[in-house]
């Protein structure tokens, strides 16, 4: 879904509550008419005592619902239909009734209606009030008030039924007996305009609503005083016509009015009070002033809690209001438990079929959608279309609204052909019900113009595009943030089509709308498209710049994402990193390698960040991007401009919505001078662009013709320089990058940097990594070819330089599936590269000075396993071997490494806290890892006592400080499921708390050869302290692989098994040398060394 059809669905919903909320307003507020009170009579004079009574308390509700002082009961009020309409029917037919008593029913119809309406029986509410009207249109003259207010009801329940071709002439009478009966200054008038403006509002005939309202305030002025409650609702319904309108510079005044009127009148915590904070919170959310929104939002919350409980539908509404501001925000971790707790309100005392319920439905799903959690979304969406579709009907406007919403999830998702007939749909509705020129049929046109460009269907969706933004611009304005999704989406289409003439001016424009409104999902989205825009057309150094400016966004806005759920969080995640990787991609294209080695870290730190999904209390790390000293005067001119910009359309914007035959002269000289300055800001917006881009053009041009003037990160050239003086022998650093279409990889050396840009996209990429790790993973078939293609893809393009370096250690740093892989059985054809090179993986988010650390001399062990099994987990009997075979103790010399044994029981958190405390060099774990991305509770290392040592404990609770390496020689450790960033997620964890180097596995090893691995490891590093700890493990795997170590008589088998590939297979069979038993890297690969390898 595009950035515009998001904005769009909050904007539909938002107009949609706001209109039911006027409605509803005009309704409250209204001058009770003579008839109601004499509702009762009917009944009284005919029911028993017991059905009296229920029907006297379901109209008590019924007043008392009015004035907003009560919620109504659905249940009392099904309880009260079927006694009344018998009664109704007792009385005999209404021809045979008198005039007194017809009108007696007829309003006991009418109390019928409003029974059904409790009930959301909209329908059936109807009927009854026709029936009603009847009768009292029959017993009463023409021109009676009560009459009136008959037909303003029954209008009111077509406007809900979305019939307001039926409605507004209903209307219109009322209007017309009010004015005539009462006069055009009677309260009731006022009421009556109210009506009828809320019917033009909700069909978007803002023009028509407008003066109605405005009469309606002097009314209520006039007849009640400037600082009656009744006065500062009609400032409020004039204000909410003027903030859908976007004139948000007539709604602030009006609406800070309101609220002084109720603070005074009312007092600072009546719920009237509350509704006010509310309007003018919404207003300051609308135009971005989110820091002025929030505490208002905060204090409605508080009186509604107060003064109407924390259970209450009004508390609900604040709830859902303060939750979308940080959903706007991009704080979705505060939104989430209010839209929750808002929605358990809503089910509880409205019910789960309200159409209120169906909003939070949507709301929930709205957030979860934003955040890439699409399967919570689906249901939900689901849930609330059916409510809509029942309560309101098919046809009606939030029906569409809730059809768009389910259409968005199954388009991101990729199910176009679901989504592209509810679209439609959608659209349909929207036209008749709205008109043509509605904003919210430009919301339909935008979505589905957004499904047909994501199909590839070009022509279909630009000029649904094109009638979306004419629309908005007429509708709107021209600098209304919906008119900004609209250029954005327009120009992407332009991009998408290699028009990019086209589309530049338009991602301007809308650039220039939202980028001082605070709107940072908006903001980053056409950031990064004009730097991909500016990447087409060769200009990198604007590309860059517009690259770091949707990065730094992102970073900002991640910083807010620490107490949302885990599983958000990671959605939320993996639809930016795109933004890092093209970011890297071109800073390396432009020989600015210290920038890119910036935002790899920055990339790394991002899926670290998705590993952990951390707790509110975690520290949150959030690097930016750092500008060049040519970005950043550029950067404090163009926010400047774009400042300014803002601030004037949205003034002329204002003033532009008042008809010319009502703006004063100062009005229409103020607008003329304000389109001046306006074309002044424009020309020097674009003034500042055009210079921009030339001083970037130029600067492109002397990089360009200027080879020497690549930046190279002397920072990591000279950590390889140290790393190799250390060692003795040459260590480099590869650095690969998945890019959609291309693969980068950039070589470190001790003396220069190398960056290569191959066509090898992630789809083949994805592809050789699975049919490697199939091979690999199953003892029965032939590795090699697999292996070779991806040896190919991966180290072929740069062996010569390789050779040339004459390196001996490799550290690489990989990205996306290739950390499901491990390089040393890459194969050339003749070996594999565990027999050139030392392999250890690091990861930039850990910094490097862990890196250059020296190991102790001598290595202590603590060994800590378990043998039974556990409920869920398979016993693993060789392990009792495996670390008496490590473990060398006094009364069992058979050991390599002085240690210490905790075993089953004894394995415990006290013991592997006391192990840390020991500050023993070696930490050896063999046993249950249970990696699942997502959930910290739910990642666990089983304890030999069948206890679960969560990660989200291991990294809050656990200090490795002077631990040299921890092995997790476990049955599943490194690799849980996802895009690859869990396999060195677990180990960065470990050593930001301490630990230098971390061995793991990425898939379960089967038989006792584990142990015969490890035992080799410890036995080469402790004899021989000059080798590293990733050279020891190199020569350990060659033991495995050329058969120095075989199966002893006595080896056990570990409890876990090969895993099966499934019985069709193109790989050859793999046939083992006897002599060299282990000689498959299912036996020797899957150990990875990560971190220091010293």
């Amino acid at each position: 879904m595009t950035m515009a059809a998001v904005s769009h669905m909050k904007s539909m919903y938002r107009r949609a509550t706001r209109a039911l909320a006027l409605a509803m307003i005009a309704f409250s507020c209204a001058v009770a008419a003579a008839g109601t009170q004499d509702w009762p009579v009917f009944w009284r004079e005919r029911a028993g005592a017991e059905a009296r009574a229920v029907l006297d308390e379901a109209f008590a509700q019924f007043e008392q619902g009015r004035a907003g002082a009560v919620q109504r009961d659905p249940a009392l009020a099904e309880r009260a239909v079927p006694l009344l309409e018998r009664l109704l029917r007792d009385a005999g037919p209404d021809e045979a009734m008198e005039a007194t008593s017809r009108l007696k029913a007829g309003r006991a119809w009418m109390f019928v209606g409003e029974l059904h309406s409790a009930q959301r029986q909209i329908e059936a509410c109807r009927e009854a009030e026709a029936h009603g009207l009847r009768l009292i249109e029959a017993a009463l003259a023409p021109d009676d008030p009560e009459l009136a207010e008959a037909l303003a009801s029954h209008g009111n329940t077509y406007r809900l039924l979305n019939r307001p071709t039926e409605a507004e002439p209903l209307f219109q009478r009322a209007l017309a007996i009010t004015e005539k009966a009462l006069g055009p200054e009677h309260l009731s008038t006022a009421t009556s305009l109210n009506y009828l403006a809320a019917l033009y509002y909700a069909t978007g005939a803002y023009g028509q609503a407008e003066p109605l309202l405005k009469r309606a305030l002097a009314i209520r002025e006039k007849a009640l005083g400037p600082e009656h409650p009744a006065t500062a609702t009609s400032l409020n319904n004039l204000a909410e016509l003027y903030r859908s309108m976007g004139a948000y510079a007539k709604a602030e005044p009006l609406l800070q009015r309101a609220l002084a009127i109720h603070e005074k009148a009312l007092g600072p915590e009546h719920p009237l009070t509350a509704k006010s904070l509310n309007n003018l919170a919404a207003l300051y959310q609308d135009t971005g002033a989110y820091g002025q929104a929030e505490p208002l939002y905060q204090r409605a919350l508080a009186i509604c809690e107060k003064t109407l409980g924390p259970e209450h539908p009004d508390t609900a509404t604040s709830l859902n209001h303060l939750a979308g501001l940080y959903q706007d925000t991009g704080a979705y971790g505060k939104a989430e438990p209010l839209y929750q707790r808002a929605l358990a309100i809503r089910e509880n005392a409205l019910g789960p079929e309200h159409p209120d319920t169906a909003t939070s439905l949507n709301n929930l799903a709205n957030l979860y959608r934003a955040t890439g959690a699409y399967g919570p979304a689906a249901p939900l969406y689901q849930r609330a279309l059916a409510i809509y579709e029942k309560a309101v009907g098919p046809e009606h406007p939030y029906t569409a609204t809730s059809l768009g919403s389910l259409a968005a999830l199954y388009g991101v998702t990729g199910a176009y052909g679901q989504a592209e007939p509810l679209y439609q749909r959608a659209l349909a509705i929207h036209e008749k019900a709205l008109g043509p020129e509605h904003p919210d049929t430009a919301g339909s046109l935008n979505n589905l113009a957004g499904l047909y460009q994501a199909t590839g269907a070009y022509g279909k969706a630009e000029p649904l595009y094109q009638r979306a933004l004419a629309i908005h611009e007429k509708a709107l304005g021209p600098e209304h943030p919906d008119t900004a999704g609209s250029l954005n989406n327009l120009a992407g289409l332009y991009q998408a089509t290699g028009a990019y003439g086209k589309a530049e001016p338009l991602y301007q424009r809308a650039l220039a709308i939202v980028g001082a409104g605070q709107s940072p999902e908006a903001l980053w989205r056409i950031h990064n498209g004009l730097s991909h825009l500016s990447a087409k057309t060769k200009r990198p150094s604007e590309a860059i710049y517009f690259g770091k400016q949707a990065v730094n966004t992102i970073q900002a806005l991640r910083g807010q994402l620490v107490t949302l759920d885990k599983e958000l969080q990671k959605s939320f995640l993996a639809n930016k990193v795109g933004a890092y990787r093209h970011l890297a991609d071109l800073l390396i294209d432009a020989g600015r390698l210290p920038e890119a080695q910036q935002v790899l870290a920055m990339l790394k730190e991002e899926e670290y960040f998705d590993f952990v999904r951390r707790d509110a209390s975690a520290k949150v790390e959030t690097t930016r991007a750092s500008l060049s000293t040519t970005e950043q005067p550029w950067q404090a001119r163009y926010d400047q401009i774009g400042a300014r910009l803002v601030a004037l359309g949205e003034e002329l914007h204002s003033l532009r919505q008042i008809k010319a035959s009502f703006r004063s002269a100062e009005q229409n000289a103020r607008i003329g001078a304000l389109e001046a300055d306006l074309r002044v800001a424009q020309q020097a917006y674009s003034g500042a662009l055009d210079e921009m881009r030339s001083a970037f053009a130029k600067l492109d041009a002397q990089r360009s013709g200027d080879v020497a003037s690549r930046q190279l990160d002397v920072s990591r050239i000279g950590l390889m320089d140290e790393l190799s003086k250390k060692t003795g022998r040459p260590v480099l650093l590869l650095q690969y990058i998945v890019l959609d279409d291309a693969l980068r990889i950039l070589l470190t050396s001790g003396a220069t940097q190398k960056a290569y840009r191959l066509p090898r996209g992630a789809k083949e990429i994805n592809r050789a990594v699975a049919e490697l790790q199939a091979r690999l993973r199953s003892p029965a078939q032939d590795p090699r070819p697999a292996a070779r293609a991806l040896y190919d893809i991966l180290i072929a393009p740069l062996a010569a330089d390789l050779d040339q370096a004459k390196a001996a250690t490799l550290m690489v740093s990989l990205d996306a599936s290739l950390r499901y892989v491990p390089l040393s059985a890459l194969h050339d054809g003749t070996r594999y590269l565990a027999e050139r090179y030392a392999i250890a993986v690091v990861n930039e988010a850990a910094g490097s000075d862990n890196l250059k650390d020296a190991p102790q001399p001598s290595w202590e062990v603590a060994g800590l396993g378990l043998t039974r099994a556990h409920e869920g987990f398979a016993p693993l009997p060789a392990v009792k071997g495996e670390l008496e075979g490590i473990v060398r103790r006094k009364n069992q010399p058979g050991g390599v490494l002085d240690g210490v044994i905790y075993l089953d029981q004894a394995f415990t958190e006290k013991s592997l806290q006391r192990s840390l405390s020991d500050r023993l060099p070696v930490l050896h774990l063999a046993s249950h890892l249970q990696f699942r991305p997502g959930t910290e509770k739910d990642s666990f290392l089983l304890l030999g006592d069948g206890s679960k040592l969560d990660l989200g404990s291991l990294r809050s609770r656990y200090q490795f400080a002077g631990v040299d390496l921890i092995t997790l020689s476990a049955c599943d450790t490194a690799v849980g499921g996802g895009s690859g960033s869990e396999v060195d997620g677990l180990a960065l964890t470990v050593q930001k708390n301490g630990a230098k180097g971390v061995l793991a596995t990425l898939w379960p090893v089967a038989d006792a050869s584990t142990g015969r691995l490890m035992q080799e490891f410890y036995r080469l590093r402790q004899s021989a302290p000059q080798l590293t700890k990733a050279e020891a493990l190199r020569q350990a795997q060659l033991e495995l692989l050329n058969g120095a170590v075989k199966p002893a008589a006595s080896d056990t088998a570990r409890g876990a098994r090969p895993l099966s590939v499934g019985t069709q297979t193109t790989a050859p069979a793999y046939v083992a040398d006897p002599d060299k038993p282990y000689a498959h890297p299912f036996y020797w690969a899957p150990f990875i060394l990560m971190g220091n390898w010293l």
